[in-house]
């Protein structure tokens, strides 16, 4: 089994915008396949008793318009995700070995239950503001491409995977 992107969808709040706005850019994806799959407690136990403490995926999102004539990037971003395994005493759970997810904002959240932080770690939702100068005056098709890497750990190789999503049509006047 590999891994791969699901659903990878891009989409925007105006189809027709004046060059003098802005306009919003969203984006949508899941990383499925062997990677989602194995990141149980099973393994995340495992991976603690042999010293790992943390997983980072990085995400890395391009977005480009199309033209008559040649495409552009527009934007790009580079988004981390962690997940930091520790030992737990909360009753609540039932594994010893737990993960705590930490967001873009260095923000940590603890997950109830593994369905729970795999919809964290590695699903995207994204929007982004754009002024729609950077378009220029004509119609566009806007689509992205999204990749995802991590290293060596214990319980996978070192990978990575790129996808492209559907394209949308704008038009700037």
């Amino acid at each position: 089994m590999e891994t791969y992107f699901e659903n990878i969808v891009i989409y925007v709040d105006k189809y027709k915008v004046k060059e003098d706005e802005m306009i919003k850019i969203g984006i949508f994806a899941k990383v499925k396949g062997k990677l989602r799959e194995i990141f149980l407690p099973e393994i995340w136990e495992k991976a603690y008793d042999n010293g790992e403490r943390r997983f980072m995926l990085r995400y890395y999102v391009e977005i480009y318009k199309k033209g008559r004539l040649s495409k552009s990037l527009i934007l790009e971003d580079k988004i981390v995700r962690k997940a930091t395994f520790f030992w737990t005493r909360n009753p609540t759970l039932k594994n010893r070995i737990w993960v705590m997810f930490v967001s873009e904002e260095k923000k940590p959240y603890l997950p109830s239950d593994p369905e729970e932080i795999k919809e964290k770690l590695f699903g995207i939702e994204k929007e982004y503001l754009i002024d729609a100068s950077k378009l220029g005056k004509g119609n566009h098709e806007i689509f992205a491409i999204i990749k995802a890497k991590w290293g060596n750990y214990d319980f996978i190789k070192k990978g990575a995977i790129k996808a492209k999503s559907n394209k949308v049509k704008v038009e700037c006047y």
